[in-house]
């Protein structure tokens, strides 16, 4: 489960915004079951790995992470 503000719904298609290696990588997913503020997500993620909590489209994949709000 991730936080529904986590989730980009972009004209693309769906994705989370993670952080590797200290640039932004957008990954896409499949939307499941919503528990109010949050979204069980399914895609290409590991428990493990470092997740924008507010996601926007202006995060433009590959760039710099500077100093965006993580979960």
């Amino acid at each position: 489960l991730v936080p529904a503000s986590a989730v980009l719904n972009s004209t693309e298609g769906v994705f989370l915004i993670k952080v590797a290696n200290g640039k932004l990588q957008w990954v896409p997913v499949q939307t499941g079951r919503s528990t109010g503020d949050t979204v069980e997500v399914f895609g290409n993620l590991s428990e493990n790995d470092v997740i924008v909590k507010t996601a926007g489209e202006e995060m433009r994949d590959g760039s710099p992470a500077g100093n965006v709000k993580l979960n």
